[in-house]
């Protein structure tokens, strides 16, 4: 009775190991050096994929068709894949894709997190999307799409799109830097003093002056004597009556002085 039930129990395992067994994919991890002479099939393409120069890697395995090595992605159709510098620039991925002529190669890459590159470059052109690649977002898979005259020799850039250039397209051109005329900034004096008030008001209070001078003079008729009939109230001080007039003269004598020096140097 026991040796029954132990014979179903390695049954059963026998089973499950056979069945675990038909679900792993090859996986290799770990620090691994890749030669050149090693090649990665794609029994369902009929394909490979090798590298030139030699790599070493992380991880490598493949699932769904896919080898993934460093967590991206590689698949090719119709054609066989040698990568030539695998993000040495964590910008940059260089392949070249080998195909008979008038072939239709499709390779197709898994980004991971790297999202769309920004151009790929196929045989020194530029290609932007929609030209001869797509990118499926949902899917983080970039597909590119080659007839074949000879090989494909490809530069993906993942360098960041420039501010202002527009998306999936060729970078607007920078526009062209103009600087603007800024005068220069002249300060204000420490002190400012504004020689047409000063003027002005020197002609009113000259004016002021005259007109008090003869509006309250009876006799004697001239200048002199006006003055001294106006100063003669005040018997403590004695003035000459020419005094306000030379005063008021050399004030406007100062004036037009600073007005010349000020405007013409």
């Amino acid at each position: 009775m026991q040796t029954t039930r132990l014979k179903k129990k390695v049954s059963i395992t026998i089973i499950a190991l056979t069945v675990l067994a038909f679900h792993i994919t090859n996986v290799y991890a770990h620090t691994i050096n890749v030669p050149s002479n090693a090649y990665f099939g794609l029994p369902d393409n009929g394909t490979y994929i090798n590298f030139n120069p030699a790599v070493t890697l992380d991880t490598a395995y493949r699932q769904n068709n896919y080898w993934y090595f460093n967590s991206y992605g590689f698949q090719v159709e119709n054609a066989n894949m040698t990568i030539t510098d695998y993000f040495t620039n964590p910008n940059y991925l260089y392949l070249t894709i080998t195909a008979a002529t008038g072939n239709t190669s499709t390779t197709k890459i898994y980004v991971a997190t790297k999202d769309k590159p920004t151009t790929i470059e196929i045989n020194n052109q530029i290609y932007y999307e929609g030209d001869n690649w797509t990118f499926d977002r949902t899917n983080m898979i970039l597909t590119l799409t080659w007839l074949h005259s000879s090989d494909a020799d490809a530069i993906f850039d993942w360098t960041p799109i420039q501010s202002g250039s527009p998306s999936g397209g060729p970078p607007s051109p920078s526009p062209e830097e103009v600087t603007p005329f800024i005068p220069p900034f002249v300060p204000p004096p420490e002190y400012a003093i504004n020689f047409g008030y000063t003027g002005i008001f020197l002609l009113v209070v000259g004016s002021i002056l005259l007109i008090s001078m003869f509006a309250k003079a009876r006799k004697p008729k001239t200048i002199q004597g006006l003055w001294k009939q106006k100063v003669s109230t005040n018997k403590k001080h004695r003035l000459s009556p020419w005094t306000p007039i030379i005063i008021y003269i050399l004030f406007i004598l100062v004036w037009f002085l600073m007005l010349r020096r000020l405007f013409l140097g």
